[in-house]
């Protein structure tokens, strides 16, 4: 069962009776930590809900106590309270979370699954493109979970070499023609438009590997321009409205934020509350 890397956790979840309640318990503090390491838990066995360590072997309440690094006898005391407030419930013997499509994007989830399989055929076929035309290329493919909103961030080439991850040759998906991703240039492009936010003095890491994925969706350079370009116009964005001072080079290019920013959420516009949009 691969994990995944997020669930939802309400900004409202405190204002929850049964939240409130446990707060005013002794060992609130105690109680509320495990509820969010159980979430996340969950969210790791990737199992509609079940804490499973695999896909046979229900978490315990000693097994939860070690890895949560909390004292058994406050475990069991956290687990009591979650079933009788029916935010667990036992199944056979596993841990089961209550309402979990409250905690996790179940149809985003099966989109990201079904992105997946497509992409890996993708690798696949170029991996036989590549066989047939006699040309070496040594290139792992690792079937692993997507990213966001944000992240969204890591992609399945994660084990491709790093002379071809540099390099960036593809096929753009829509014109069929060879595509290489320009950093360098988006680099200088953000430098010479979004004058006002800080500089950025490389592209490595996760930063290369959002670009990548985001430019194979482009038309090309102009794209990136634009993007750039609607970030600066915007008095929210480029700090010049003193609204908000943290806006950056990895900030515009998160998935989530791109959207907004293209579909004209940060646009100025009079008497609006910008704030409310991140």
């Amino acid at each position: 069962m691969p994990d995944i890397k997020w669930i939802k956790l309400l900004t409202t979840m405190f204002d929850d009776e049964k939240i409130r309640i446990i707060e005013s318990m002794p060992d609130c503090d105690a109680i509320l930590i495990i509820w969010i390491k159980l979430l996340a838990q969950a969210g790791k066995s990737n199992a509609d809900g079940y804490l499973l360590l695999s896909q046979n072997i229900p978490y315990t309440d000693e097994m939860l106590s070690t890895i949560f690094n909390r004292p058994l006898n406050t475990i069991r005391l956290a687990l009591e309270v979650f079933k009788k407030f029916g935010m667990i419930e036992y199944d056979h013997g596993k841990i089961y979370i209550t309402n979990w499509e409250k905690h996790q994007n179940i149809e985003g989830m099966d989109l990201i699954r079904e992105q997946t399989r497509a992409r890996v055929q993708r690798h696949r076929d170029k991996l036989k493109e590549i066989k047939n035309s006699n040309v070496t290329c040594n290139v792992t493919v690792t079937q692993g979970n997507a990213i966001e909103e944000d992240l969204e961030e890591d992609i399945e080439s994660n084990n491709i070499s790093k002379d071809i991850f540099v390099n960036a040759t593809s096929t753009n998906e829509k014109s069929n023609s060879p595509v290489v991703t320009p950093y360098q240039e988006i680099m200088e492009l953000f430098h010479s438009i979004c004058t006002t936010l800080p500089r950025i003095k490389n592209i490595k890491g996760n930063r290369q590997k959002t670009i990548y994925v985001w430019y194979r969706q482009l038309t090309g350079i102009e794209d990136v321009r634009l993007l750039f370009e609607k970030a600066h116009a915007s008095d929210f964005l480029s700090g010049r409205n003193d609204k908000w001072k943290d806006c950056c080079f990895d900030w515009i290019i998160k998935p989530a934020n791109r959207q907004k920013i293209l579909e004209g959420n940060y646009d100025n516009k009079k008497k609006t509350d910008d704030w409310r949009n991140i």
